[in-house]
């Protein structure tokens, strides 16, 4: 097994981060395109207009729940994990290894 590098995993995972956080819109948006091109069929509707009225408000709730995330990812880990930050006047021989 081939020795990688930790900035070359970083740089790995921010890619593959960035990646997923442009497959969830794109995910979103063609689901409501396919509904609403299976949906319409047998109204007369176009369903090219509805999806155009429709993917602003789409695209407004996947920022806010991006800027959900962004903002409450740290809290969310510890609440889920039990951790707490670490403190330099604790613990100073742990803190100075990160």
């Amino acid at each position: 097994m081939q020795y990688v590098g930790l900035d070359k995993q970083i740089r790995k995972n921010n890619f593959n981060s960035l990646l997923l956080l442009i497959a969830f819109p794109a995910l979103l948006l063609l689901m409501f395109y396919l509904l609403f091109y299976f949906t319409t069929g047998e109204h007369n509707e176009d369903p090219n207009l509805l999806f155009a009225q429709v993917m602003p408000f789409v695209l407004i709730g996947v920022g806010i729940w991006f800027l959900i995330a962004w903002a409450g990812h740290s809290a969310f880990i510890r609440m889920a994990t039990g951790s707490k930050p670490l403190e330099r006047i604790e613990n100073k021989r742990v803190y100075n290894l990160t």
